[in-house]
């Protein structure tokens, strides 16, 4: 039988009697077959450990790369084979994931803890530039991301588009692993390569828990993204708790966007009107003008919003003006 040919019946095989014969007669034991992967990739699958713990002693690369990323998961019996054998634990798939990563994806404390006693690395990026812990955050897996900063995971690493662990822990409303990461050194004001900082994100997703703990570890209440500030995110997605949690905090009502509209400009703009009417209460000016000339009931008006509308004219005196 052709070397490729009696690697890919190893790959298939479940018993361990079957391989052993299968290596006594010189099959590769480090091939990779073209659908499938390297044969104890194959065992990874479908977690037959007396098989890997006889593939391990017969000198298989744990770190052979897989054509097929599907054959990765990693059960808590896989890692501590895996464990026992003398090869390196950061050996990555092709799509850069190493089995740590993997193991994240899959929420396996056991593997997790497995593979990083043995070592690995708990740094290492995958090819879309996420470490495990930046997965932990944003998959807001409390456990794991303690797991992972109690074995020197980076807190203050960078995604591909600059995003930090908080950040992705603040978008999530996780609150208790934000706490955490600040605590271990993550910076409350980083910012992305949008300029927005954690702080946007609680605000944009209304999680105003999240956004108050933040500001009460100094979180700056006007850090201007690349349009705007948490103010005018709070108030483009009408959470208006939010929104009032940060006037509390002093968040400057008129802030201009980029193109020069305030945040009830934002509110106005998607037909917010609870929202428009605690930034009225609060002193927002109705009458600013955006870049183009717009005021809050121009927007409101133009895009149909007509219970603004009549929100905004109630508290100009507009229609007593039209009834004089």
């Amino acid at each position: 039988m052709p070397l490729k040919m009696t690697s890919k019946v190893l790959y298939r095989a479940e018993n361990t009697a079957i391989s052993f014969v299968l290596l006594s007669r010189g099959t590769g034991i480090n091939v990779i077959c073209k659908d499938d992967g390297a044969p104890v990739q194959g065992t990874h699958l479908w977690g037959k450990t007396d098989t890997i713990a006889m593939l391990l002693n017969r000198g298989t690369n744990i770190n052979a790369n897989s054509i097929n990323t599907k054959i990765s998961m990693l059960w808590e019996d896989v890692a501590a084979r895996l464990q026992d054998c003398d090869s390196s634990v950061d050996g990555k798939f092709v799509d850069g994931k190493t089995p740590l990563y993997r193991a994240c994806e899959k929420r396996n404390i056991e593997a997790i803890g497995a593979l990083i006693d043995r070592g690995a690395d708990v740094n290492a990026k995958s090819k879309n530039g996420k470490t495990p812990l930046l997965l932990a955050c944003e998959e807001g897996e409390t456990i794991i991301a303690a797991m992972l900063l109690d074995r020197g995971a980076d807190v203050n690493t960078r995604s591909r588009d600059d995003s930090t662990p908080l950040h992705w822990a603040c978008q999530r409303g996780k609150t208790d692993i934000a706490i955490m990461l600040l605590d271990r050194g993550a910076d409350v004001n980083a910012k992305s390569t949008d300029d927005s900082t954690p702080l946007h994100w609680a605000c944009k997703m209304g999680w105003t828990d999240t956004a108050a703990m933040l500001l009460d570890r100094g979180a700056c209440v006007n850090a201007k993204s690349i349009d705007a500030t948490p103010l005018h995110w709070a108030c483009q997605e009408g959470n208006t708790e939010t929104a009032a949690l940060l006037l509390d905090y002093k968040a400057d009502i008129n802030a201009r966007s980029m193109d020069n509209k305030t945040p009830l400009h934002w509110a106005c703009l998607w037909g917010n009107t609870d929202t428009a009417a605690l930034l009225l209460d609060r002193g927002a000016d109705a009458n600013a003008f955006t870049i183009d000339g717009d005021t809050p009931e121009d927007i409101a008006d133009r895009e149909g919003h007509s219970e603004t509308v009549h929100l905004l004219r109630m508290r100009s005196g507009w229609f007593d003006n039209l009834v004089g």
